[in-house]
């Protein structure tokens, strides 16, 4: 595809200084935030994303951040809000730079434009992924207590077993099946990370189920999340998963959340079944498209 008169792409590996004053401009004029995958990956030293700059007549107008979680390229769009076809041109060349991978699209901020829809119909759809955002009110819907027996997580003795227990249960999914050591590492030493908030069961010295919570004591008021929730497929079945959700929840209504969030995948009726009957609701949802 011919690229539009007075545009052109500007590739950056890692954040270069121009790249990141780029984002970070387009970031605050459209008042959204990156996803924290793409976050994390832009000050990474493991995966670091790489970043293409799109300029309409010398302007950087929008730009596509680019990770690679395992052998998945994952794609982030930013643009002003009257530059749909800048957008769009961004990717068309990202398309272009990770060919021969799978690629995985999330659905802009703000919704999708009909250029881009029309550009992501020339390409060989795998699959639409739809991620819902659900909340609950830790005051209408107190935690239930729990007798399982839980303990924190001790990172030099459980990253092991949390890292093969976590891929088993999210094995397949293209961000959360593919965590190593360098991945844990980097949310451990994030500022909000609470050791008392993430839980873990275990049989035999294996972690076997866990619930690892998330609160941003910076911002007042704000919700709580269920930031990772799983069970060893082999345990499943047995209520682990509800009362690891519970201890969770109970842990950060400790700390004064009176809100807790998750994000759970539309096509995955365990888990929503689960997350409904523990009194949470849909507040909004995510598109995302992989293609091969």
């Amino acid at each position: 595809m011919a690229m539009a008169p007075g545009f052109r792409t500007e590739h950056h590996l890692g954040m270069t200084s121009e790249a990141t004053q780029v984002l970070e401009a387009l970031l605050q004029r459209s008042g959204v935030a990156l996803s924290e995958h793409k976050a994390f990956a832009l000050h990474s030293s493991v995966e670091p994303a790489t970043t293409l700059l799109v300029y309409k007549d010398e302007e950087p107008v929008a730009a596509v951040v680019m990770a690679l979680h395992g052998t998945t390229w994952n794609l982030e769009l930013l643009a002003e809000e009257d530059h749909a076809l800048a957008e769009m041109i961004g990717f068309d060349a990202a398309m272009v730079l990770t060919e021969g991978h799978d690629v995985q699209l999330w659905e802009p901020a703000r919704g999708t434009s009909v250029q881009l829809e029309e550009a992501i119909s020339r390409y060989d759809l795998l699959r639409e992924r739809n991620l819902l955002q659900l909340r609950r009110s830790l005051a209408s819907a107190p935690p239930i207590p729990s007798t399982l027996g839980v303990r924190t997580f001790t990172p030099a003795t459980d990253a092991a077993s949390f890292l093969a227990a976590n891929n088993a249960a999210f094995a397949g999914h293209p961000e959360q099946g593919v965590w190593n050591e360098a991945t844990l590492d980097e949310r451990l030493a994030s500022p909000w990370f609470d050791p008392q908030l993430f839980l873990v069961y275990e049989e035999r010295d294996v972690v076997t189920a866990w619930c690892w919570c998330k609160v941003d004591q910076t911002v007042p008021s704000s919700p709580g999340e269920i930031y990772v929730i799983g069970t060893l497929p082999e345990a499943q079945g047995r209520g682990l998963g509800a009362q690891l959700l519970e201890l969770g929840c109970a842990a950060m209504a400790t700390l004064g959340v009176r809100e807790v969030e998750l994000f759970v995948e539309a096509d995955n009726p365990r888990a929503l079944g689960l997350y409904e009957r523990a009194g949470f609701a849909t507040i909004g949802q995510r598109r995302s498209w992989l293609f091969s």
